[in-house]
This record gives structure tokens, sequence and C-alpha cells, in this order.
């Protein structure tokens, strides 16, 4: 299986999401949209029962201050996993956004 880089996106006063391209989340953002895409090695189908689970973590930590299972969405061949965390009472600081995959 091959999964995609993170992806990080936030919504706009209007509601519109806004790709995250930067290190740094803007200062009034209440949820962090994070997906994953996994697709399949040639020849093979998705293992029963996959499962993926966000997390995000404080630099230097190991347990994470907020998690959330992903919704799993397949798209043709891909599977995509998305989850919206809301962020808006962690406090600032260094954050790593892991993504688990599991079955």
């Amino acid at each position: 299986m091959v999964a995609s880089d993170v992806l990080t996106w936030w919504n706009d006063a209007q509601g519109q999401s806004q790709f995250l391209a930067l290190d740094e989340l803007p200062h009034a953002v209440n949820i962090l949209g994070a997906a994953l895409e996994l697709t399949p090695a040639t020849g093979t189908v998705f293992p029963p029962g996959l499962a993926v689970r966000f997390a995000l973590v404080p630099s230097g930590k190991t347990a994470p201050l907020l998690q959330q299972e992903a919704e799993l969405k397949l798209a043709g061949d891909r599977l995509r996993a998305e989850a919206q965390l809301t962020v808006s009472t962690v406090p600032p600081g260094t954050y790593t956004l892991r993504a688990t995959v599991w079955t």
C-alpha cells in the first residue's frame, strides 16, 4: 500500500476550504482538516478492517493532545481518510500531525 503526504486545510470566514501550505495555522482557525490518500499495491486490494487515526502531538511528546478516527471514502482505486480536528482550544505551540494506518 502507498500513502500520500498528509494533506491539510482550514475553512475561512466564508466557509471556503483553504489548502494549508504553511507550517503555521492562521490565528482564528477552529477546525483543521486532514486527509491521507491510500492506494493498494498493484494487483492487491485493501485489507479488511483498515482504519486511520489522525493525532495532534505536542513537540517533544509522544502522547497526542487530541486525536480522531478518520472517515474512509473509496474514490476509484484510492481510499481517502479524512478528519476534522477541532483546534480552537489547542494552546499555541509546535505540533506534529500524525496519521496512523492499521487493520
